[in-house]
């Protein structure tokens, strides 16, 4: 009994809470109505004023905007076309060959008589040795072979002439010609000639007929003197190779 007293008392109160709520609900529309009603007494309907549609707006393009996308942003003078200045490359020319003017191998390896230019003074160059610009690589099937700045060049000894001499100046000084001699006056000496013997190099001679120096410390061999290898006469010991071509002997100086 207890329970459904307590079921119809909370039944009561929610009933009178609705009609409350109903009661405010309905004084509330009440009060906005008279607002309402006031408002319009105040001002009337107002008629809205009359507006233009809207202009139709242009398609996008991508050429509109041409004019921006080929201009460079990162230039002061919005220049789309940057010149890239490439350096310049300088060609070294390869200068005029040395001269050769002899060619030996005794058997370890080619020596070569060699000189800058054509009017050098030659020195004896083995593998390996500088002349000039340019350094003895040895020989190639009768080619010379030189090496100028990692560039290998084969030549034929025909082509080893050296620098051809620069021509003389057009304002070089005349030569003083010869007047007569007066009467009775003593004739001009003759000039002396040049002593070519002299600058010439003598052979060493001895018991065995040591020859003239081909390289340096090596002298010929007389084709005729058959001494053996070792032999040492006045200095010098006698040096005897056989090669493929043949036996090849000369004179070596002793240290």
């Amino acid at each position: 009994m207890n329970v459904k007293r307590r079921l119809l008392v909370l039944n009561a109160l929610l009933v009178g809470l609705l009609i409350l709520g109903g009661a405010e609900l309905y004084a509330r529309w009440l009060q906005a109505e008279t607002r309402l009603a006031r408002l319009d007494e105040v001002a009337p309907d107002a008629v809205p004023p009359a507006a233009a549609d809207p202009a139709r707006a242009r398609p996008i393009r991508a050429g509109s905007y041409l004019a921006v996308v080929d201009r460079m942003l990162f230039t002061p003078d919005r220049n789309p076309i940057v010149e890239v200045e490439e350096p310049e490359v300088v060609v070294e020319q390869r200068p005029d060959l040395p001269r050769l003017d002899g060619l030996v191998d005794f058997g370890d390896g080619p020596t070569a008589l060699m000189a800058a230019d054509a009017s050098g003074k030659p020195e004896w160059l083995s593998v390996g040795g500088k002349v000039g610009d340019f350094v003895f690589n040895g020989v190639d099937g009768g080619k010379v072979k030189l090496l100028w700045k990692e560039e290998e060049i084969l030549a034929a000894p025909q082509e080893l002439v050296g620098a051809k001499a620069k021509a003389a100046s057009s304002k070089s000084a005349k030569r003083p010609r010869r007047g007569r001699p007066a009467p009775g006056a003593a004739p001009a000496a003759a000039p002396a000639s040049a002593n070519l013997a002299a600058d010439a190099p003598k052979p060493i001679g001895g018991k065995h007929n040591i020859g003239t120096e081909i390289s340096p410390g090596r002298y010929r061999a007389d084709p005729k003197d058959s001494s053996p290898d070792g032999t040492e006469s006045g200095g010098y010991r006698k040096v005897v190779r056989r090669t493929p071509f043949g036996s090849q002997s000369w004179w070596e100086k002793q240290q």
